[in-house]
């Protein structure tokens, strides 16, 4: 799967080997004759399979090798896997360019992807290019405003093939069985020529994302709460205290307030219900 990153440069797109050298062979009467009929057979051939497909046969045949620059968005519209292709490779940018800071960039693929136009998609298409790859690259722009994470991205998808003969395969039209190794001949006699195919849409595509909010800290512990004070101890009495009272918090119980009583009675006197502040009392 192609991975972004930043810069410009396309990543490597090589292609096959095609046919062999151009002119590597003496051109033969019968191949003249054969190239004439093919090129008689052109109108049909904009009918039968397709005017892209049409005009890529026409280019090979003029026999200028000059590169080809391909109806591509024609090909994405039309054909249901280049579609798919297309969106696949945006999703991607689109994903790389929410990686990054604010700013701006220039990013491009570090690799290719290739795709294939079936026949069964678009004959059209199968005959004009067949296999081919393709990459994306672009400019975007990344800022936060507010909550939200704007992002912007003039996407630019290349493409790339090389129309040539490979030799081992064959197709059927008007009725004939045509291979390349017959189509490559012509190559080779220096009757036609091989030639590199290219293409590129550009689309602007803007959108935002939330910024995400992080959770509350949570608040600082609170003091412990109050334990049973330890036995053995003196406490001092402040106001509002009962021996009920110190003995709920020493014990645990109410009900041991004699306890302490006894302890303390020459502190408190005859009067267990009268305890003063600042009294010091033994805790048994």
């Amino acid at each position: 799967m192609p991975d972004y990153k930043i810069g410009t440069d396309d990543p490597p797109h090589p292609h096959d080997a095609g046919a062999g050298a151009w002119g590597s062979k003496p051109a033969e009467l019968t191949k003249r004759a054969e190239k004439l009929e093919v090129q008689m057979h052109m109108g049909e051939f904009v009918i039968l399979v397709g005017p892209d497909a049409a005009r890529h046969m026409s280019h090979y045949l003029d026999n200028t090798g000059t590169d080809l620059t391909i109806r591509l968005r024609n090909m994405v519209n039309e054909v249901p896997s280049a579609k798919k292709l297309y969106a696949k490779e945006l999703d991607r940018a689109k994903a790389f360019v929410q990686t990054l800071p604010d700013g701006t960039y220039n990013i491009t693929s570090g690799s290719i992807d290739h795709g294939y136009d079936m026949e069964s998609e678009s004959r059209n298409w199968f005959f004009a290019t067949g296999g081919y790859t393709v990459w994306g690259k672009g400019s975007a722009r990344v800022a936060t405003v507010g909550t939200m994470r704007t992002f912007t991205l003039t996407f630019e998808y290349k493409f790339y093939d090389r129309y040539n003969w490979d030799g081992g395969k064959k197709v059927v039209l008007f009725g004939f069985t045509i291979t390349d190794d017959f189509m490559g001949e012509f190559h080779r006699q220096g009757l036609a020529k091989e030639y590199d195919c290219f293409g590129s849409i550009s689309d602007t595509y803007s959108w935002s994302v939330a910024v995400p909010v992080a959770p509350p800290a949570p608040s600082p512990p609170g003091p412990p709460a109050p334990g049973p004070t330890p036995k053995g101890k003196t406490y001092t009495v402040v106001g509002g205290d009962s021996l009920s009272k110190i003995a709920q918090r020493f014990y645990g119980n109410p009900s041991q307030w004699n306890k302490i009583y006894l302890a303390n009675k020459g502190v408190i006197g005859a009067n267990p219900n009268l305890i003063l502040p600042g009294q010091k009392l033994v805790i048994p």
